[in-house]
């Protein structure tokens, strides 16, 4: 599940972290964030997708008592993070305090189902994805002016961005039901066409 789970918080954070200026465009500054900010938060979110059923293993388990202790440390953690960056840095300080946070609170999930289970998310796989995701957020930033910034723009560069990320996950075979799903869709669109 962690595969398919991060495939589907990839594109989703690259959707977001590509178009941002254009959706910027459409809502009030009041509620706009740096994109620093932004990057970490998409950032945050990638690691929760690429845990999985993780934490619904522990949950569910006799170390359930053990993760509630790690979420009150973790969340101290996060406090004095907080109170120590947010001054420095303001807003981006609360996001890096945030993300340190749930790098440690995702570290000490994962080493406890290692250990107690001898299971862990990560393979192949996943380190192909990830040069995917990195590769694709590189290019469709550095091409943000070659689209125009209203919503035709926004939904040929989303196009784009679909289209490149299906085809390179589908053709590293990243992962089994995602790559059946996307044969599916395309018979599908074959048979509607022809």
């Amino acid at each position: 599940t962690s595969i398919t789970t991060l495939i589907v918080g990839g594109v989703i954070a690259l959707l977001i972290f590509c178009n941002v200026e254009t959706i910027y465009a459409f809502i009030s500054n009041q509620y706009q964030l740096h994109l620093q900010v932004l990057f970490l938060i998409c950032i945050i979110k990638l690691l929760e997708s690429s845990l999985g059923v993780t934490s619904a293993i522990l949950y569910n388990s006799d170390y359930y008592k053990w993760l509630l202790l790690f979420g009150v440390v973790v969340t101290v953690i996060a406090i004095l993070l907080n109170s120590w960056l947010i001054p420095i840095y303001g807003l981006q300080g609360a996001a890096m305090a945030s993300l340190s946070a749930y790098m440690i609170y995702d570290a000490i999930k994962l080493f406890w189902v290692k250990r107690s289970f001898g299971l862990q998310p990560y393979n192949k796989g996943f380190f192909k994805l990830i040069v995917i995701i990195v590769l694709l957020g590189f290019f469709f930033r550095s091409t943000v002016s070659f689209f125009p910034e209203n919503l035709f723009g926004l939904i040929i560069r989303s196009v784009f961005i679909l289209i490149s990320y299906g085809v390179l996950v589908y053709f590293n075979n990243i992962s089994k039901p995602v790559n059946d799903f996307l044969r599916s869709q395309w018979v599908s669109i074959k048979n509607r066409i022809g």
